[in-house]
């Protein structure tokens, strides 16, 4: 009652907002949005390239899935690797890219080693224009975390035209990810919901396809500079 208005980065932070007092007509989502036009236009530029890109970086499996971002504990990366060992075991043809650094980067290799998990690449960390090559190259794009308050990796994926997996932990899932629709919205700390996701995406390249263009309109339609 004592502002005129709250401004939030999306559905999820306005629900709370409400729920914490704010009075729903005060309460408007400005969306958290990252340069498009730049993703967009080295994404374009890249695509075409996509089989020396990845032969570049020795990566010799049909489909990628990718996660990007900072390797620490609230981002459920275990939960992601443990997906991918049950996904390897139907798909043989399949890597699992891991871009960025952080304190548990150790942990994760161990645990690739222990439990026999193959193709698991580690990139470490990578610049901006590198980081897109990952996007450029990838078939889908995981974020598994348990807390996150937005999740703009999730923006920079689907400006590549990437389908998405994500837990409803991200702030982001209510408002980027439409099951079936450019992706699944899953629990956090649920392996197998992970697996199953990316069955569903990965077995029909028709479905890769239509995921990865509806991604494209969705970030291009409602979350831009000029819409927030």
């Amino acid at each position: 009652a004592s502002v005129d208005a709250v401004v939030v980065p999306g559905e999820l932070s306005r629900q709370y907002h409400i729920t914490c007092g704010a009075m729903p007509e005060r309460v408007f989502i400005a969306p958290s949005i990252v340069d498009n036009e730049f993703y967009i236009e080295q994404y374009n530029q890249l695509k075409p390239k996509k089989n020396r890109l990845k032969k570049d970086r020795e990566i010799k499996h049909d489909k990628v899935i990718l996660y990007v971002g900072q390797l620490i504990e609230r981002k459920g990366i275990q939960y992601l690797i443990s997906a991918y060992k049950l996904f390897e075991q139907d798909y043989n043809d399949a890597c699992l890219v891991i871009v960025g650094d952080g304190p548990i980067k150790d942990n994760l290799q161990e645990m690739c080693i222990e439990q026999k998990i193959d193709d698991v690449i580690f990139t470490g960390w990578v610049s901006e224009k590198e980081k897109v090559i990952y996007y450029s190259i990838a078939d889908v794009f995981v974020l598994p975390t348990l807390e996150d308050v937005w999740g703009l990796v999730v923006n920079e994926a689907m400006c590549c035209g990437l389908p998405i997996i994500t837990t409803n932990s991200a702030g982001c899932s209510i408002d980027l990810v439409e099951n079936g629709y450019n992706g699944f919205v899953v629990d956090p700390r649920d392996s197998e919901q992970i697996y199953h996701a990316l069955k569903l995406i990965l077995a029909d390249p028709f479905k890769i396809d239509r995921m990865r263009k509806n991604s494209s309109e969705k970030i291009q339609k409602s979350f831009s500079v000029d819409q927030t």
